[in-house]
This record gives structure tokens, sequence and C-alpha cells, in this order.
């Protein structure tokens, strides 16, 4: 995937873009490209399983929402 000009990369995961963010007209727009799919190293954490994906989760949607 390759962000549109102005676009925002949140957070990515393995070197690709995770999360998304910008505006559309008055605005905002925001895009979750994660899935809970995949297999997991012993050494690493799914993104599904690390402690901050809700807190960050939430900060995008106040965004979002202008509530940021």
């Amino acid at each position: 995937l390759r962000p549109k000009p102005g676009a925002e990369v949140v957070a990515s995961a393995g070197g690709e873009p995770l999360i998304l963010a910008g505006k559309a007209g008055r605005g905002r727009v925001v895009a979750v490209l994660a899935t809970p799919l995949g297999e997991v190293a012993d050494h690493e954490t799914a993104w599904w399983d690390w402690p901050g994906w809700p807190g960050l989760l939430s900060r995008v949607a106040d965004w979002a929402g202008g509530r940021k």
C-alpha cells in the first residue's frame, strides 16, 4: 500500500503501514489495515497482544472524531 500524498502513517508493522490518517474535505479519515492473521515468532508480540493497542486505537478514534 502506498499512502496518498498528505496521509500520515500513524503506526507501522514489519515496515508496512498499519494505521493511516488524513483529512478529506472538512473531515478526518483513518484506515486501520490490521488483521489478526499470521504466525508470530517466539521473540515477537502480535499487535493484538500488545498492551498499548487499545490506547492507540482509542487515541486514533478520538482524533478521527474531532475530539483531539
